[in-house]
């Protein structure tokens, strides 16, 4: 059995040798066959030439990249991008230009001075009867038109400044967040000039009309040296192409609010500006004239009176 199955795959081998030596014969003579073709010369008619389509570009040209911030710092650009880093303290991205920004131009505003009318009678000096009566008691006023002190008691009338003294007192005034106590001399006087009208004056502060004051402001660098007055809130000022308009102003520090509108600024700039140095300052009035610096001549005190103006 063993023999039979010997001669059976003798005779399948010699048939396999036999079909691979009838292949390769076969292969043989295609390979020679297209060597054939590839020597003849072509034949046929000649193509034609195709052109292109023609691309039509609106803007063939790149434009700038826009900025994605106020300040220019944020510009997203193909080929140059920006520096950006990462701030871990701010916890933001911090951008750094690739070509400087053009610093925007100063504030060029200047508060030189806020000036308010005094009004005509100023409560200058108080002098206290020995007896501490407020009716012998004499006070000391100051007409700031004129420039003339006048002294007088509760119920003495001058016709020639305007007035007429209704009322002396002499009030403790107790500071219970400071912790502190303080007398401060009080006059009411009777406004001949408005009908009798009762102002209160005192010498621990100076008292203003209402509604009237002057606020003289300079424009500087890089706008022309000029100055003007405003004299209530929404005032306007232009200078180049910048407009400036007052917001607010304050008397307790010396201050004003003011809104700069100009086209390379979006939104507009607010800035609260203080007075400048007295040097500086340009004073249209005499500050004499307010009188501040006029000490009450002593010499001619009755008798029995003490200076209390200090």
């Amino acid at each position: 059995m063993k023999a039979l199955y010997d001669k059976i795959l003798l005779v399948v081998g010699l048939l396999a040798l036999a079909g691979g030596i009838a292949f390769f014969l076969m292969r043989s003579g295609e390979v020679r066959s297209a060597d054939a073709l590839l020597t003849q010369q072509p034949s046929g008619s000649a193509y034609s030439e195709v052109q292109p389509p023609a691309i039509l570009v609106d803007n063939p040209v790149w434009g700038d990249p826009q900025a994605q911030d106020t300040e220019g710092l944020q510009v997203y650009d193909i080929f140059t991008p920006p520096q950006i880093f990462w701030d871990p303290i701010a916890g933001e991205l911090v951008f750094k230009p690739v070509t400087p920004v053009e610093p925007l131009p100063d504030f060029g505003l200047q508060l030189v001075k806020i000036e308010r009318d005094l009004f005509r009678v100023q409560l200058e000096a108080f002098f206290l009867a020995q007896d501490g009566s407020m009716e012998e008691s004499i006070v000391q006023f100051y007409n700031t038109k004129l420039g003339e002190s006048i002294r007088g008691k509760m119920g003495d009338k001058f016709p020639e400044h305007g007035f007429e003294v209704i009322n002396v007192t002499y009030p403790l005034i107790v500071d219970d967040i400071e912790g502190t106590m303080r007398r401060v001399p009080t006059v009411v006087i009777a406004d001949l000039e408005q009908d009798g009208r009762q102002v209160t004056l005192t010498t621990e502060s100076k008292l203003f009309l209402e509604g009237k004051l002057t606020i003289l402001m300079r424009t500087l660098d890089p706008y022309a040296p000029a100055e003007f007055k405003w004299a209530e809130i929404g005032d306007t000022h232009q200078s180049n192409d910048a407009t400036f308009t007052l917001l607010d102003f304050n008397f307790d520090n010396n201050s004003v609010n003011v809104e700069k509108a100009a086209p390379y600024l979006d939104p507009s700039e607010v800035r609260t500006l203080y007075e400048t140095q007295p040097e500086t300052i340009t004073q249209t009035t005499p500050e004499s004239s307010s009188g501040d610096n006029q000490q009450p001549n002593n010499s001619s005190l009755p008798e029995g009176f003490e200076n209390l103006f200090n």
